[in-house]
């Protein structure tokens, strides 16, 4: 699976990992040095992030149901918590500085592209 920003024709991660369906490769994600370039973690449902047990800062971007951005944390550090309204349903955890790299922006509509 793929993320991409549709509105603004960027892709956000080429590797997109569900927390619920691959557990042991999140695990390992998050043990790792740092969060790796192109992938993303797709947490659904969600609407609270806690960052404790990261490494580094991430990216984090909440979705509604249409995959549209309603709120974005950019370069959240360790030990914080990253909270939405009540309209998201799914959280997507990112490398520092892609919102920034991708121009992703409140409204912006998204797409989880299976390959």
């Amino acid at each position: 699976m793929s993320l991409e920003n549709i509105t603004r024709g960027t892709v956000l991660a080429e590797n997109v990992v569900t927390l619920n369906a691959s557990f042991t490769k999140t695990l390992e994600l998050m043990r790792s040095k740092g969060f790796p370039g192109g992938y993303a973690l797709w947490i659904n449902p969600c609407k609270t992030i806690y960052t404790s047990g990261m490494r580094e800062a991430v990216d984090i971007i909440f979705i509604d149901k249409d995959a549209k951005v309603i709120k974005v944390f950019k370069s959240l550090p360790p030990f914080c918590i990253a909270q939405s309204t009540k309209e998201a349903v799914s959280a997507l955890e990112l490398r520092r500085n892609t919102i920034e790299r991708t121009r992703t922006r409140i409204g912006d509509k998204l797409r989880i592209k299976l390959y």
